[in-house]
């Protein structure tokens, strides 16, 4: 009996992923960069901006474009923009596999679809799933982004969502 809850013990250690302390934003140290970005009309043209609005303080992951960062409550990231598709995809890492997503694959968009649209804005929340709560990746207008930056607990207004 012995033998068994040390071999429990040891299979459960090695199957939990490492926890990522720090975000991409802390790494890069560059936090007054995209601040700068987002409120210059040359500097954001180009950009996705992600703001993050999940309710707990713990660090998720996120891939935009292939490339994955990490993120925390209430931090702003920027990313450059494709020409042509471009996809998000917020989760969480368990056992090795990608969980948490509400819509389990990446939200893809074409900047053919937005010709008059140089910079993309999302919001990431959190929403009721079917056993747990779920991240979403809701690609808002740029006004509701600012809005939402400074009052968080405020009501959405009618037409600021591009995707839900």
């Amino acid at each position: 009996m012995k033998n068994i809850l040390c071999y429990l013990l040891t299979f459960f250690l090695f199957s939990c992923e490492a926890v990522d302390w720090h975000t991409t934003l802390e790494q890069n140290d560059n936090a007054q960069q995209i601040l700068d970005q987002l409120n210059d009309p040359e500097l954001k043209k180009g950009k996705i901006f992600v703001l993050s609005r999940h309710k707990n303080d713990v660090a998720i992951k996120i891939r935009v474009n292939e490339e994955v960062f990490i993120i925390r409550r209430e931090e702003i990231q920027s990313f450059e923009l494709k020409e042509g598709n471009n996809s998000l995809f917020t989760y969480l890492v368990a056992f090795g596999d990608e969980v948490g997503n509400c819509n389990r694959e990446s939200y893809v968009f074409n900047t053919k679809d937005f010709e008059d649209d140089e910079t993309h804005y999302f919001i990431l929340m959190e929403g009721p799933g079917p056993i747990f709560t779920c991240f979403r990746d809701v690609h808002v207008k740029e006004e509701a982004f600012h809005y939402k930056k400074e009052n968080p607990r405020s009501r959405w207004k009618e037409g600021w969502i591009i995707n839900y």
